[in-house]
């Protein structure tokens, strides 16, 4: 059937579809949304008990597939320059992928694997604790990404974000704000801005705090699902 309009992630795929002149149809922005979660004291205590974490450790997180465009070994190599200053972070890798083997073989060649965790699949992140154990999130992503959910869903608990200033990230994390926006492949920047957060608990809390107030006012699962609505059912043309 001729189509009658386009659903865009972000402002990013808009303009990019726009560009590329995918339909000259009327092109809709509804941006991911996510359930907004309290952290859990206990599963966040639970969480680290089974991957053996330590209570004190501040850990950095990042949840994708273990593939190369998501930037997993610039987030291994910043982490390798951190921890050659500094113990007491904890390195946390959520998800599966062909290069999974491959990046846990290089946390071993760079002397870092006590400090790199990496739980392979988990089939629901949120539910399963990783977030409320978690203290910083990155997203050091080499490739365009949209609207990712994982970045929203670390965000509605509050974690100040780490990402690529690439494709939709900006829209989501803003620099100085929400979080810190670093050179696409840059693991020296992400180094510095890991350094940054860690030195300053008061910093990744108001971070934390503008990011949560961002999924609170324009990311909630319920305000995607009614804008959905809105476009299918034609309360918005």
């Amino acid at each position: 059937a001729p189509l009658t309009g386009i659903i865009s992630v972000s402002d990013f795929t808009r303009r990019t579809g726009n560009a590329l002149g995918v339909t000259s149809v009327r092109n809709f922005v509804v941006t991911n949304g996510v359930e907004v979660h309290v952290v859990d004291p206990v599963r966040r205590a639970e969480f680290r008990k089974q991957y053996s974490i330590s209570n004190e450790d501040i850990v950095v997180t990042q949840v994708c597939w273990m593939v190369e465009v998501k930037g997993v070994e610039t987030m291994l190599r910043a982490a390798t320059m951190l921890l050659r200053e500094r113990a007491g972070v904890h390195f946390l890798f959520v998800g599966e992928g062909s290069e999974l083997l491959k990046y846990k073989n290089l946390a071993i060649e760079l002397g870092i694997e006590g400090a790199v965790t990496f739980t392979g699949m988990l089939s629901n992140p949120t539910e399963m604790g990783v977030f409320d154990a978690s203290d910083i999130y990155c997203q050091p992503s080499i490739w365009q990404e949209a609207c990712p959910l994982a970045v929203l869903e670390a965000m509605s608990v509050g974690l100040p974000v780490i990402a690529s200033n690439t494709g939709g990230l900006p829209e989501i994390v803003h620099d100085n704000r929400s979080g810190i926006l670093v050179t696409v492949g840059s693991s020296d920047e992400i180094y510095a801005a890991l350094k940054r957060l860690l030195g300053d608990a008061d910093l990744r809390q108001s971070m934390g705090e503008a990011g949560y107030r961002l999924i609170l006012d324009e990311h909630r699962i319920e305000d995607t699902a009614r804008k959905y609505v809105e476009v299918f059912i034609g309360g918005k043309r």
